[in-house]
């Protein structure tokens, strides 16, 4: 009998061991974090659960040693650190799939320490992997056309097609309107006003899809005058992504 309880609550210990290691977790509503230890070197994560935003942070031997935010436009983090005896060298890169394909962190990595405990550990694989939201906040473009207005773009969805622009004069929106791959371009039939701001009837939006060969990115066609701005016809990208 004694045997048998010592049995079990070994693999009690055992469970909960694996995982605090390499189990994700329920941070929030969407929200999720990891925690992954390759020798002395200890890796958390938190995937943040409406943006296209993984943050890392790195402790070797017990001390923080680094902290690096991946996202579409800057998805790699190279690292070589030393605590005492104790390195780690390696690379992370956050590979972002259209649902229901998954998405991960991916790494390539070797750790020694001076301690038997901390032999030299190597990996190469996914650290963690999940299935990102269909309206995940791709990226985020503000462009001021004047001091009084304002352009906001949100990309959303791994597919990084569905776009919605939102002007603003200071914290007013004045409209907002959605292009997609199906109706990549958008027209405001109608002139605009809101206190000193003035948009002429015709302003359009035009959406190039990004590719494997080509940048996403939105055009606006307008013109608009504001406090201290004459009427300015503007033509150029208001937002660009991968």
């Amino acid at each position: 009998m004694i045997t048998r309880k010592i049995v079990a609550m070994v693999a009690l210990a055992l469970l909960c061991l694996l995982g605090s290691e390499d189990a994700g977790a329920e941070t929030g509503s969407s929200t999720q974090s990891f925690h992954r230890r390759f020798g002395s070197l200890v890796v958390d994560g938190v995937v943040d659960g409406t943006r296209a935003r993984v943050t890392v942070k790195l402790t070797l031997a017990g001390e923080f040693v680094g902290e690096a935010v991946l996202t579409p436009d800057s998805s790699g983090y190279r690292f070589a650190t030393n605590v005492g005896h104790d390195s780690a060298r390696g690379a992370m890169r956050l590979r972002l799939a259209a649902p229901p394909q998954i998405s991960s962190v991916d790494a390539e990595l070797v750790t020694s320490g001076s301690a038997a405990a901390n032999a030299p550990v190597g990996f190469t694989g996914s650290m963690y992997s999940w299935t990102a939201p269909e309206d995940l906040i791709y990226a985020e473009h503000v462009v001021n056309l004047t001091p009084d207005l304002e352009a906001v773009t949100t990309v959303r969805g791994a597919n990084r097609t569905n776009v919605s622009v939102a002007l603003l004069a200071g914290a007013l929106p004045v409209y907002t309107l959605s292009v997609n791959q199906v109706s990549p371009t958008a027209t405001i039939s109608d002139s605009l006003a809101l206190g000193d701001v003035r948009i002429a009837p015709g302003a359009t939006f035009i959406l190039t899809i990004p590719t494997s060969e080509q940048l996403g990115q939105l055009v606006m066609q307008a013109t608009f005058q504001s406090r201290n701005i004459p009427p300015t016809t503007y033509s150029a990208a208001i937002a660009v992504w991968h």
